[in-house]
Parts: C-alpha cells; sequence; structure tokens
C-alpha cells in the first residue's frame, strides 16, 4: 500500500503563488479604474471650459447685433434734411413729437429708453424718456456725464453712428450717437458752426439681458458681482464698457456633467 505525505507548506506556496498575481490584477485594475476616472473628469472639465467659451463669444455677438442695430436706427433718423431742419436750424415740437418722427415709438418699438438731440453747445435740446416728452438733461438722466467721450468719437467717425456700452452704476446701457446732417438731401442749405447731436440709450435691464441672452440660447443671463482674482470661473463674461467693467454671468450647459 502506497502512502502519500501532506505537506502543508507546499499547500500555501501554491496560495501564495495564485495570490500574488491575483493581487497584481487587482492593484491594476484599480490604476486602470482611476485612471479612466481621471481622464473621464478631465473630459467633462474641458467640455465645459469649451461650452461656456462658446458662450461667452455669443453674448459678444450678441452685443455686436445690438450696436449694430442701434447704429442702423440713428442713422436712419439722424442723416435726414428734415431732421436737420427740425432739430438742428430750429426745435420743431410739432415735427419732433406731434408728428412722431422722433417720439414714442422709439421706445415702443425699440425700446430705447432715452432719445435725445443736444445742442452744439451742449444742451439737451429734445428729450423723450421713456415714450414721454420731457425735457431733462442727458447727463442728469443717464446719471454720468458721458457726452464728451461720445463727442471724441464722433470726431473720429466723422459724424457717423457709434453705439458703445457704458457702465451706469452696476448695469450696463448701450449709447448710440450721431451728427445730426441732411445726408444726401442736397436742397437742404447747411448752416455754419457745429453740429448737433442725436443721441439713444438702451438701458440693458436684467429683464432685457436675460432675453437678449435666451435669443443666443444663453441661459439666465445675469448681472454678476466681480469673481475674485484666480477663481477661474468660466460661466462669466467681463463687459467692457465706458466707466468701467461689468460681469455677467449665465447658467452653464454643463455637458460635462451629462457625460
Amino acid at each position: 500500500m502506497t502512502t502519500y505525505a501532506f505537506h502543508p507548506s507546499s499547500d500555501g506556496r501554491a496560495r501564495g503563488l495564485v495570490r500574488k498575481p491575483m493581487l497584481i490584477m487587482l492593484v491594476l485594475l484599480g490604476l486602470s479604474f482611476c485612471a479612466a476616472l481621471t481622464a473621464l473628469l478631465c473630459v467633462a472639465d474641458d467640455l465645459n471650459d469649451k461650452a461656456d467659451l462658446r458662450s461667452g463669444l455669443l453674448l459678444g455677438k450678441a452685443f455686436a447685433s445690438r450696436e449694430e442695430s442701434m447704429r442702423f436706427h440713428l442713422s436712419d433718423n439722424a442723416e435726414w434734411g428734415e431732421a436737420y431742419n427740425n432739430l438742428h436750424r430750429t426745435l420743431n415740437l410739432d415735427w419732433a413729437w406731434r408728428n412722431q418722427n422722433l417720439g414714442e415709438s422709439l421706445f415702443k418699438t425699440f425700446g430705447y429708453e432715452g432719445v435725445f438731440v443736444i445742442a452744439p453747445n451742449g444742451e439737451t435740446r429734445y428729450s423723450v424718456l421713456d415714450g414721454a416728452l420731457r425735457r431733462k438733461s442727458f447727463q442728469a438722466w443717464l446719471g454720468q456725464d458721458a457726452l464728451n467721450a461720445l463727442k471724441q468719437r464722433l470726431q473720429q467717425s466723422d459724424g457717423k453712428a457709434i453705439a458703445r456700452l457704458v457702465r451706469v452704476g452696476d448695469q450696463l446701457a448701450l449709447l448710440g450717437a450721431a451728427w445730426i446732417t441732411p445726408g444726401g438731401d442736397h436742397s437742404v442749405k447747411m448752416v455754419a458752426g457745429p453740429p448737433s447731436i442725436m443721441i439713444f440709450v438702451d438701458r440693458l435691464t436684467p429683464a432685457k439681458l436675460a432675453s437678449a441672452g435666451a435669443e443666443y440660447g444663453i441661459k439666465k443671463l445675469s448681472y454678476a458681482d466681480a469673481p475674485p482674482e484666480g477663481t477661474g470661473e468660466h460661466d462669466r463674461y467681463l463687459a467692457s464698457a465706458l466707466g468701467g467693467v461689468v460681469t455677467l454671468k449665465w447658467q452653464s450647459d454643463d455637458p460635462g456633467g451629462a457625460l
């Protein structure tokens, strides 16, 4: 009868030989999982950065489109022989207000809260505020003196319509200005001296801002406190304007969160 001797030490060695590769495999799997998770988080963060950068670019286009629209409206109203005769040579309220050539329709149709005619000496000659005829100084109504800056830019544009964002308090307003000229009307006799200036003001209220953002797919666009330096927030846009910078924020699309 043949007998076999059982040696516990050899069984332990066998288990050790099996356990060691399993531990290596588990460690490798864990490292692979951590690497994959890290890569996924990096990709998600990159997607969010790109989405917010795209929103910021779209927001810049939204402002540019608004400025272009205001320049067009100003050119249409300021480069006009009748406007030159009835607003610069003399102030004709019947023509301007009662006949609605420069009246409440600019507020009702385009949302311009302020419409001003500035005389060559800098005084406000005519003003329509929130669609109503009210005589008030442009500087006093706006809350700051932006007239000199507008005059300088008009000198550079040779009187052609300009539009510029202006900081008013913690919010923004879009100012447009143009010299009042006869335009292409050669029947109008020009008078010597500096020109009068037509100014449109579009206050970018929180409601207007949210609406403008929604048109470009930017959700919940609003004003924000300036982010602390070094925070690296991307869902923000620093709107450079006369009088300072205003910080805007929105709800990020967060494609990385969906991933």
